[in-house]
């Protein structure tokens, strides 16, 4: 499914490091605030951390 150019669809963190430079942390607009889990995994999407800037 195409999204129309001007609908927002991710979160976008840029994160700036000496070591390695500019780091990009992107998430959906739907998996903001979700937790998956896989097995003994939970991921959190957490809003504190990917909550940057709606691209």
């Amino acid at each position: 499914m195409h999204k129309h150019n001007s609908e927002k669809i991710a979160w976008v963190r840029e994160i700036d490091t000496e070591e390695y430079g500019v780091i990009l942390a992107a998430c959906d607009v739907e998996l903001l605030g979700k937790r998956l889990r896989y097995k003994d995994v939970e991921l959190v999407i957490s809003e504190r951390f990917y909550g940057g800037r709606l691209v």
